[in-house]
Formats: C-alpha cells, sequence, structure tokens
C-alpha cells in the first residue's frame, strides 16, 4: 500500500490559499505508478509518475515511453494518488494499450528523444478510478498570458516506510512550482521544454527522480473569480529527463502528435473496438 501527500511548495509572494488549491487540483489528475516488491514496505517500489487524461471519451495514463519500458514487465502496476487514504490500485499490464512516440526509447533516455506514451485503460479500472480521481481532458488549451508553471510527480527520496504503520510505504506526490520554463528545442516536430524549480532551501527534495511521466503544467489566474474559479491550469507537456537541478519536458506538438497516432491507429481498427 501507497499513501499519497500533496504538499506544493509556495512560492514567496502567492497567495498561499489559491496555490494550494492548484496543487490539490492539479493531483487529482496525476498517479504514482509502482511495482510490487516482495521485499520492499508495502510489498511495492515508486517508480514513476503520470497524468489521467482522456480524449474521444476514451480513458488514458500520459507518461514517458521509458517509464512504460520498466513497467511493462511486469504482471501488474499499481497506482496511488488519494491524500491521506492508503490504498493501492492494482492495474494488470495486459489490460493497458499502449502507444507511443517511440517504441525503441530505452529505460535511460536521452535529453532529446520522442519519450512520450500513453496507456489506454480498460474500463473496468478506469471507471473504479473516477469514483477517486478525474481524467483531463487533454485537448484543452488556455489563452493569454500564463501566471505559473507546475511539474507534478512522485519524488523517490520522499518514498520511506510509514513508522506508524506497518506493511505500509509512504510516498508523497508532489506539485513544485517553477521559476522558468525554456522552449528549449525542436527536433523532429517534436517541442522540448527546460524546467526549472524555485529553490527552496527547506525543500526535502534534493533530487527530481521519480518525476518522470509526470505533469507540466502552465496556470492561469483569474483573480476577480470567486472560488476555484480564481484558476484555470492545462497539461502543456510531459516530464521525461531530469537532472538534480532542472527537468525537461516534452511539449503540446509532441502531445498532439500522439494524439493523432491514437486516432490513426483506432481509424484502422474495427469500428467496434472503440465506443
Amino acid at each position: 500500500m501507497a499513501e499519497e501527500v500533496h504538499t506544493p511548495f509556495i512560492p514567496q509572494g502567492r497567495d498561499a490559499e489559491t496555490q494550494n488549491s492548484v496543487g490539490n487540483f492539479i493531483s487529482k489528475h496525476s498517479v504514482a505508478l509502482l511495482l510490487p516488491d516482495e521485499f520492499g514496505p508495502g510489498r511495492v517500489r515508486p517508480i514513476a509518475s503520470g497524468s489521467l487524461v482522456k480524449f474521444d471519451d476514451r480513458r488514458f495514463i500520459l507518461t514517458a515511453t521509458h517509464v512504460w519500458a520498466a513497467l511493462r514487465g511486469s504482471q501488474v502496476v499499481y497506482c496511488s494518488a488519494i491524500a491521506g487514504i492508503p490504498h493501492a490500485k492494482g492495474l494488470q499490464t495486459a489490460s493497458l494499450t499502449p502507444y507511443s512516440l517511440d517504441d525503441n526509447v530505452k529505460e535511460e533516455p536521452e535529453p532529446f528523444c520522442a519519450d512520450l506514451t500513453l496507456l489506454e485503460l480498460h474500463p473496468t479500472d478506469y471507471r473504479l478510478m473516477e469514483t477517486r480521481l478525474s481524467f483531463f481532458q487533454l485537448e484543452r488549451e488556455g489563452t493569454g498570458p500564463i501566471g505559473d508553471h507546475v511539474i507534478v510527480g512522485c519524488p523517490g527520496v520522499l518514498a520511506r516506510a510509514d513508522p506508524t504503520q506497518i506493511n505500509t510505504l509512504s510516498c508523497e506526490l508532489r506539485a513544485v512550482f517553477t521559476e522558468t520554463v525554456v522552449d528549449e528545442a525542436v527536433h523532429d516536430g517534436l517541442d522540448f521544454h527546460k524546467s526549472v524549480p524555485y529553490p527552496d532551501s527547506n525543500s526535502p527534495i534534493d533530487k527530481y527522480w521519480g518525476f518522470s511521466g509526470g505533469g507540466l503544467w502552465s496556470v492561469y489566474y483569474y483573480p476577480q473569480r470567486p472560488g476555484d474559479g480564481r484558476y484555470e491550469v492545462f497539461l502543456i507537456g510531459v516530464n521525461f529527463f531530469q537532472t538534480d537541478g532542472e527537468i525537461r519536458s516534452l511539449g503540446r506538438k509532441a502531445i498532439k502528435k500522439l494524439i493523432q497516432d491514437v486516432r490513426g491507429a483506432a481509424s484502422r481498427q474495427a469500428p467496434s473496438q472503440h465506443k
């Protein structure tokens, strides 16, 4: 079992209530991905992260291809993402249908590679997940000036045996606000971004292992609106390569290309397979 705790870092000068709301909202569309481990706390170990997305009335986990390469050898993959509720949702690997930009991406990615995969979920699995989580409309896009960027993932450095609950792995799904996001390059029609998190001397995260496959989100603020209308968020990228101080992500061009590939595959299948 794994327990997720959402504790986003709030940049100095930001409204803490709104920022916490942003982090928690994004986290409802995010999952930690874990594999069975007979000798690990809770008999699992964290591997990476993913985002829950939907389009064409289909449901997916959007992640990095090298993450899928690490997961697919197991019969089961666990997803965990509910703050304060110990739980694990096991997905049979055979029930996941993968769509990748490049099937040849290795488990150790390079800074510029087509490291993006959609894992289509079986209706039985996503209906159960929707009782606790939400699938983000992947084709939604924002307009106007962006107020903030946020990366989301399950940091491996925070995964530990829970001291209060036997046979429980405690891990945290973190929303981290970034200081800068640079449109780094376009390779073979795919866009790449480089994110640098805000420096935080109090943060326990000194390495970003575990953020692979998690989302890069844009945040738009509307302070004149009431309640949750004060902001809107949009998924603009997927983290796939990280060092101690920066995270690289594939961007919207890459995501749109993968959506096109999925639709192209569907058009070649029998019409009865996707209803």
